[in-house]
């Protein structure tokens, strides 16, 4: 059961420095450009196009990559969390 605790810990690490590095930096980046947007656009891809071509055209591109950057953090924290979790049930079953 420690081993489970242990590699949760390290996804969650791990999880934290992609944060730090690749997130925070493109907010900073968007921020300091004085883009706002409400949250809910990041992962409603049409809906954030429409709101990016009106609104912020010449940031589109940033603007992508920061909500692709969002939309693989989650990805990556759900497959880990799935991967560590089913490795630790079949090996129970074992």
């Amino acid at each position: 059961m420690i081993y489970l605790l242990l590699a949760i810990v390290v996804l969650g690490l791990a999880l934290n420095v992609y944060f730090r590095i690749k997130i925070i930096g493109k907010y900073k980046i968007l921020r300091n450009k004085q883009i706002n947007m409400e949250p809910a656009l990041m992962f409603d891809r049409q809906k954030r196009l429409a709101f990016t071509s009106k609104y912020y055209p010449e940031y589109s591109e940033e603007i992508e990559d920061f909500s692709r950057s969002l939309n693989r953090l989650i990805i990556i924290a759900a497959t880990g969390l799935l991967l560590i979790l089913v490795v630790f049930i079949i090996l129970k079953w074992l």
